[in-house]
């Protein structure tokens, strides 16, 4: 039969989704990614954040600079404020420029050196860096809290 969809693993997004746990999920660019796991965290807090566009790769097709560089553009208009690394608190927001020369990667900082995160091609975890103070170094990571 041609033009039937495999319709076997459906999926559901936006505000009417559960939250699905936060160890373990598997990676789906926009859909279970590393804003998305933070968002969830959030939410699970009672805190709602809006969606925010994503783009692979920067260029001409997205001009505006949030498409550009979304995590220096969103935080501050979703209510985060900047935190001095050694300010930094469970449940802060943490950008990390992850082998790149523009942010591209979000994780919560838990506190004590650990991190909840989801990389590409992996399922969500908690990081804990050998030294966290070169990893912050390494990741450029800024630090972030929700109003």
């Amino acid at each position: 039969m041609s033009g039937v969809t495999d319709v076997s693993y459906p999926e559901i997004w936006g505000p009417e989704k559960p939250v699905e746990p936060l160890l373990g999920r598997t990676y789906l660019w926009g859909i279970r990614d590393c804003w998305t796991l933070c968002a969830d965290y959030y939410r699970g807090l009672g805190r709602e954040l809006d969606a925010i566009p994503r783009v692979r790769e920067p260029g001409q097709h997205h001009p505006h600079s949030r498409a550009q560089d979304p995590f220096r553009y969103w935080p501050p208009r979703l209510g985060f404020v900047r935190v001095d690394r050694t300010d930094r608190q469970s449940g802060d927001l943490a950008i990390m420029f992850w082998n790149s020369p523009i942010a591209n990667h979000c994780a919560i900082y838990l506190g004590e050196g650990k991190y909840l995160h989801q990389l590409s091609a992996r399922h969500s975890e908690e990081w804990t860096p050998q030294h966290e103070e070169r990893a912050i170094e390494k990741y450029a990571m800024q630090f972030w809290r929700l109003k």
